[in-house]
Protein backbone atom coordinates (compact mmCIF):
# COMPACT_ATOMS: atom_id res chain seq x y z
CA UNK A 1 0.00 0.00 0.00
CA UNK A 2 1.47 3.30 -0.81
CA UNK A 3 2.32 5.49 1.93
CA UNK A 4 0.21 8.48 2.32
CA UNK A 5 1.75 11.98 2.43
CA UNK A 6 -0.16 15.50 2.74
CA UNK A 7 1.42 18.59 1.57
CA UNK A 8 0.71 21.77 3.48
CA UNK A 9 1.82 24.46 0.96
CA UNK A 10 0.07 27.64 -0.15
CA UNK A 11 1.72 28.09 -3.09
CA UNK A 12 -0.10 26.32 -5.98
CA UNK A 13 2.80 25.60 -8.31
CA UNK A 14 5.02 24.35 -5.58
CA UNK A 15 2.00 22.59 -4.16
CA UNK A 16 1.75 20.94 -7.86
CA UNK A 17 5.50 20.34 -8.27
CA UNK A 18 5.58 18.38 -4.56
CA UNK A 19 2.37 16.12 -5.44
CA UNK A 20 3.59 15.18 -8.90
CA UNK A 21 7.06 14.09 -8.32
CA UNK A 22 5.83 12.39 -5.13
CA UNK A 23 3.36 10.16 -7.08
CA UNK A 24 5.67 9.48 -9.58
CA UNK A 25 7.55 7.64 -6.25
CA UNK A 26 5.34 5.58 -5.26
CA UNK A 27 3.79 8.00 -3.03
CA UNK A 28 -0.10 8.75 -2.61
CA UNK A 29 0.04 12.72 -1.66
CA UNK A 30 -3.14 14.75 -0.68
CA UNK A 31 -2.97 18.72 -0.63
CA UNK A 32 -3.92 21.92 1.95
CA UNK A 33 -3.71 25.08 1.22
CA UNK A 34 -3.97 27.00 5.12
CA UNK A 35 -3.45 25.82 8.31
CA UNK A 36 -6.97 25.14 8.81
CA UNK A 37 -7.96 22.47 6.15
CA UNK A 38 -4.29 20.75 6.95
CA UNK A 39 -6.08 20.10 10.53
CA UNK A 40 -9.17 19.10 8.94
CA UNK A 41 -7.32 16.71 6.94
CA UNK A 42 -4.85 15.91 9.58
CA UNK A 43 -8.26 14.59 12.21
CA UNK A 44 -9.87 12.73 10.02
CA UNK A 45 -6.94 11.26 7.63
CA UNK A 46 -4.24 9.08 8.55
CA UNK A 47 -1.01 10.04 6.72
CA UNK A 48 2.49 8.49 7.03
CA UNK A 49 4.15 11.80 6.37
CA UNK A 50 3.46 15.61 6.30
CA UNK A 51 5.39 18.26 4.39
CA UNK A 52 4.71 21.42 6.08
CA UNK A 53 5.28 25.11 4.64
CA UNK A 54 5.84 27.43 7.87
CA UNK A 55 4.22 30.43 6.09
CA UNK A 56 0.30 29.75 6.22
CA UNK A 57 -3.12 31.81 6.01
CA UNK A 58 -5.24 30.92 8.53
CA UNK A 59 -2.82 28.43 11.08
CA UNK A 60 0.47 29.08 10.72
CA UNK A 61 3.32 25.73 10.23
CA UNK A 62 4.49 25.77 13.91
CA UNK A 63 0.93 26.45 15.42
CA UNK A 64 -0.16 23.27 13.56
CA UNK A 65 3.26 21.44 15.11
CA UNK A 66 2.57 22.93 18.51
CA UNK A 67 -1.47 20.92 18.25
CA UNK A 68 0.19 18.08 16.95
CA UNK A 69 2.47 17.42 19.69
CA UNK A 70 0.17 18.94 22.29
CA UNK A 71 -2.35 15.80 21.01
CA UNK A 72 0.60 13.04 21.12
CA UNK A 73 0.10 12.63 17.20
CA UNK A 74 3.57 11.24 16.06
CA UNK A 75 3.28 11.88 12.45
CA UNK A 76 6.76 12.46 10.92
CA UNK A 77 6.71 16.21 9.96
CA UNK A 78 9.30 17.69 7.36
CA UNK A 79 9.30 21.41 7.48
CA UNK A 80 10.04 23.64 4.12
CA UNK A 81 11.59 27.33 5.08
CA UNK A 82 12.51 30.31 3.43
CA UNK A 83 16.81 30.30 3.69
CA UNK A 84 16.41 33.50 5.61
CA UNK A 85 14.09 31.86 8.38
CA UNK A 86 16.77 30.23 10.49
CA UNK A 87 14.94 31.29 13.59
CA UNK A 88 11.50 29.41 12.55
CA UNK A 89 13.53 26.40 11.27
CA UNK A 90 14.96 26.24 14.71
CA UNK A 91 11.64 26.73 16.69
CA UNK A 92 9.77 23.83 14.30
CA UNK A 93 12.52 21.30 14.89
CA UNK A 94 12.25 22.48 18.87
CA UNK A 95 8.54 21.85 18.64
CA UNK A 96 8.86 18.61 17.12
CA UNK A 97 9.34 18.00 13.43
CA UNK A 98 11.48 15.83 12.15
CA UNK A 99 13.90 17.55 9.47
CA UNK A 100 13.32 20.67 7.40
CA UNK A 101 14.46 21.33 3.56
CA UNK A 102 15.22 24.72 2.29
CA UNK A 103 13.29 26.29 -0.01
CA UNK A 104 14.28 26.60 -3.48
CA UNK A 105 15.14 22.95 -2.69
CA UNK A 106 16.28 20.14 -5.43
CA UNK A 107 13.19 17.77 -5.80
CA UNK A 108 16.08 14.62 -5.32
CA UNK A 109 17.07 15.78 -1.98
CA UNK A 110 13.66 16.23 -0.49
CA UNK A 111 12.60 13.00 -1.82
CA UNK A 112 15.63 11.58 0.19
CA UNK A 113 14.85 13.40 2.92
CA UNK A 114 11.14 12.10 2.68
CA UNK A 115 12.86 8.11 2.30
CA UNK A 116 15.02 8.95 5.37
CA UNK A 117 12.82 10.11 7.78
CA UNK A 118 10.13 7.20 7.15
CA UNK A 119 12.77 5.02 7.44
CA UNK A 120 13.56 6.18 10.94
CA UNK A 121 9.61 5.88 11.76
CA UNK A 122 10.31 2.34 10.67
CA UNK A 123 12.69 1.46 12.61
CA UNK A 124 10.84 2.98 15.95
CA UNK A 125 7.53 1.64 15.24
CA UNK A 126 9.74 -1.99 15.37
CA UNK A 127 10.85 -1.38 18.90
CA UNK A 128 8.07 -2.37 20.82
CA UNK A 129 6.87 -0.38 24.48
CA UNK A 130 5.49 -2.57 26.45
CA UNK A 131 4.01 0.12 28.54
CA UNK A 132 1.32 0.80 25.59
CA UNK A 133 -1.42 -1.67 26.10
CA UNK A 134 -1.55 -2.25 22.01
CA UNK A 135 1.55 -2.64 19.61
CA UNK A 136 2.05 -4.16 16.73
CA UNK A 137 5.89 -6.23 16.02
CA UNK A 138 6.32 -6.37 12.45
CA UNK A 139 9.71 -7.90 12.54
CA UNK A 140 7.81 -10.96 14.14
CA UNK A 141 4.59 -10.41 11.92
CA UNK A 142 2.40 -10.38 15.79
CA UNK A 143 0.08 -8.22 18.24
CA UNK A 144 1.48 -7.59 21.50
CA UNK A 145 -1.49 -6.85 24.26
CA UNK A 146 -0.12 -5.46 27.15
CA UNK A 147 3.33 -6.79 26.32
CA UNK A 148 2.36 -10.01 25.61
CA UNK A 149 3.37 -11.38 22.21
CA UNK A 150 0.27 -12.73 20.41
CA UNK A 151 0.75 -15.40 17.67
CA UNK A 152 -1.70 -14.54 14.47
CA UNK A 153 -2.28 -16.07 11.05
CA UNK A 154 -0.86 -14.54 7.72
CA UNK A 155 -4.20 -12.77 7.51
CA UNK A 156 -4.88 -11.69 10.54
CA UNK A 157 -1.67 -9.94 10.66
CA UNK A 158 -2.35 -8.31 7.50
CA UNK A 159 -5.95 -7.26 8.98
CA UNK A 160 -4.68 -5.98 11.86
CA UNK A 161 -1.67 -4.15 10.55
CA UNK A 162 -4.07 -2.27 8.40
CA UNK A 163 -5.85 -1.34 11.01
CA UNK A 164 -3.27 -0.44 12.94
CA UNK A 165 -1.65 2.07 10.00
CA UNK A 166 -5.33 3.52 10.26
CA UNK A 167 -5.97 3.67 13.70
CA UNK A 168 -9.17 5.37 15.10
CA UNK A 169 -10.18 5.82 11.63
CA UNK A 170 -13.43 4.05 10.18
CA UNK A 171 -12.31 1.25 7.68
CA UNK A 172 -15.50 -0.23 5.31
CA UNK A 173 -15.61 -3.93 5.06
CA UNK A 174 -15.19 -3.46 0.72
CA UNK A 175 -11.99 -1.84 1.65
CA UNK A 176 -10.61 -4.38 4.22
CA UNK A 177 -11.83 -7.04 1.67
CA UNK A 178 -9.15 -5.23 -1.01
CA UNK A 179 -6.56 -4.57 1.13
CA UNK A 180 -6.51 -8.30 1.71
CA UNK A 181 -6.67 -9.24 -1.48
CA UNK A 182 -8.97 -11.87 -1.71
CA UNK A 183 -11.56 -10.44 -3.75
CA UNK A 184 -12.64 -8.83 -7.35
CA UNK A 185 -16.16 -7.89 -6.79
CA UNK A 186 -17.61 -6.97 -3.59
CA UNK A 187 -20.53 -9.47 -2.33
CA UNK A 188 -22.50 -10.24 0.89
CA UNK A 189 -20.37 -13.32 0.76
CA UNK A 190 -17.03 -10.81 1.32
CA UNK A 191 -18.87 -9.06 4.06
CA UNK A 192 -19.30 -12.13 5.96
CA UNK A 193 -15.64 -13.56 5.28
CA UNK A 194 -14.00 -9.89 6.87
CA UNK A 195 -16.63 -10.26 10.02
CA UNK A 196 -15.33 -14.00 10.58
CA UNK A 197 -11.67 -12.51 10.48
CA UNK A 198 -12.54 -9.52 12.69
CA UNK A 199 -14.13 -11.96 15.28
CA UNK A 200 -10.85 -14.15 15.02
CA UNK A 201 -8.49 -11.02 15.48
CA UNK A 202 -10.93 -10.25 18.55
CA UNK A 203 -10.87 -13.37 20.13
CA UNK A 204 -6.59 -12.86 20.28
CA UNK A 205 -6.16 -9.17 21.09
CA UNK A 206 -9.31 -8.27 23.38
CA UNK A 207 -9.70 -9.90 26.74
CA UNK A 208 -13.49 -9.59 26.99
CA UNK A 209 -14.28 -9.82 22.49
CA UNK A 210 -18.12 -9.24 23.51
CA UNK A 211 -17.32 -6.67 24.45
CA UNK A 212 -14.07 -5.34 22.38
CA UNK A 213 -12.02 -2.28 23.80
CA UNK A 214 -9.96 -1.78 20.90
CA UNK A 215 -11.30 -3.43 17.48
CA UNK A 216 -14.93 -1.37 17.28
CA UNK A 217 -17.57 -2.28 15.10
CA UNK A 218 -18.98 1.43 13.44
CA UNK A 219 -22.88 -0.12 12.24
CA UNK A 220 -23.57 0.65 9.46
CA UNK A 221 -20.22 1.76 8.08
CA UNK A 222 -17.51 -0.86 9.01
CA UNK A 223 -14.78 -1.46 11.59
CA UNK A 224 -12.04 1.04 13.76
CA UNK A 225 -9.42 0.20 15.71
CA UNK A 226 -9.19 2.65 18.96
CA UNK A 227 -6.43 3.16 21.17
Amino acid sequence: MKKRILIVEDDPAISELLRYNLEQNNFHALTAFDGQEAMELLKSVSFSLVLLDLMLPKISGLEIIKRLRADKNKVPIIILTAKDSQEDKVTGLNLGADDYVTKPFEITELIARVNAVLRRQGAEANHINTNAPLQIDNNNFQAVVAGKHILLTKTEYKLFKYLYDNVNITLTREQIAQHLGDISTFSLQSSRAIDIQISHLRDKIEQNPKEPKYLQTVRGFGYRLTM
